[in-house]
């Protein structure tokens, strides 16, 4: 596949038992790493999002620290005074996002120490790959590479592309199915910023559901959607020190990163995520007639990821701005 579409998340806490200090064991630690971009990283679909920024949300983060939870004992409520820690510990949109064979843990304890390391890993493909639009199309001022689907082309995409939702050019909801039949891919363009991918992810599935089946792709429509591309990693500082409790025992976060690298263009999707933790001791209405609808993704938009069996995703991105799409002087 060229320009596969890759995620890689690393995920790395790192917690010990206060005021006992102890070596670290041959690990991967990212204590000195730096963020690499303006791209916001959400640990929960319930965070709050800031405004103007691109963002990114992967289950693997919350999932790892459900690892941690189980190692340790931990039932009920988190024993922490930290309200980001809650947050983390409350979220509910882990549950039913993936089967415990979709991805691997592996755990290991010498002395003190205990190292959790959880992967995902998805290839997806269309099939057929979509149309490369070599002339692009213009996202936040700048001319970004692009492709999708027009004219009497759109009928080889019908089983593969579907108009979950439509009210107007700017408000309406893509789904793409690739290949492999327990995936899909929602693209959302709407005007409406929400405060948590939650609340987005709400309103999708609500508008899905009033709109099912309403719409068809007719060969006097279009479809052009951004190549996606960014390689960035980020520390979740707002955990750093955090403590948490433990039948007595008091723990302290230490670190807190996740790396993704991810890609989106006409040939389909592959993801992969890896998570490390270290401790030491709109329904919208249906239009008349049918018209030709302009699907372009030219403002920003959400994309979900999900398990066709499952009730939530395991990836949300928001694209507000052209910094993490592919750029026309990268175009081959």
């Amino acid at each position: 596949m060229n320009t596969a579409m890759w995620v890689l998340l690393c995920f790395l806490i790192s917690t010990f038992v206060h005021a006992c200090q102890s070596p670290r064991i041959n690990q991967t630690t990212y204590d000195v790493t730096l963020d690499t971009g303006s791209l916001y990283f959400a640990p929960t679909m319930q965070q709050e999002l800031p405004m103007g920024k691109n963002a990114v949300y992967a289950v693997s983060f919350p999932l790892a620290w459900q690892v941690v939870r189980k190692e340790l004992n931990i039932s009920g409520q988190v024993n922490t005074e930290s309200a980001d820690l809650h947050k983390l510990d409350g979220s509910k949109s882990i549950k039913k996002a993936l089967d415990e064979d979709d991805y691997e843990r592996k755990i290991v304890r010498e002395g003190r120490m205990l190292s959790v390391t959880t992967k995902q890993e998805v290839n997806l493909h269309f099939v057929p790959a979509f149309v490369d639009f070599p002339n692009g199309i213009t996202f936040d001022g700048k001319t970004v590479n692009a492709f999708g689907t027009s004219g009497f082309q759109n009928a080889e995409y019908m089983n593969r592309l579907h108009i979950a939702a439509y009210r107007d050019d700017d408000h309406f909801i893509l789904q793409l199915l690739p290949k492999e039949q327990d995936h899909e891919l929602f693209l959302f363009k709407t005007d409406t910023v929400y405060s948590t991918f939650e609340q987005m992810y709400a309103d999708l599935l609500a508008a899905c559901r009033h709109e099912r089946g309403q719409h068809q792709l007719t060969d006097l429509d279009v479809v052009y959607i951004p190549k996606i591309e960014f390689d960035e990693r980020h520390q979740f500082h707002q955990f750093l020190k955090k403590i948490f409790f433990v039948k007595k025992k008091d723990y302290s976060i230490t670190g807190a990163q996740q790396q993704i690298t991810f890609g989106l263009n006409q040939h389909g999707v592959s993801m992969k995520t890896e998570a490390e933790i270290i401790i030491n001791d709109g329904a919208y209405p249906m239009d008349d007639p049918p018209v030709p609808k302009q699907l372009v993704f030219d403002k920003p938009f959400y994309i979900l990821m999900r398990k066709t069996d499952m009730e939530n995703p395991y990836m949300a991105l928001y694209v507000t701005n052209a910094d993490i799409l592919e750029k026309e002087k990268t175009r081959k």
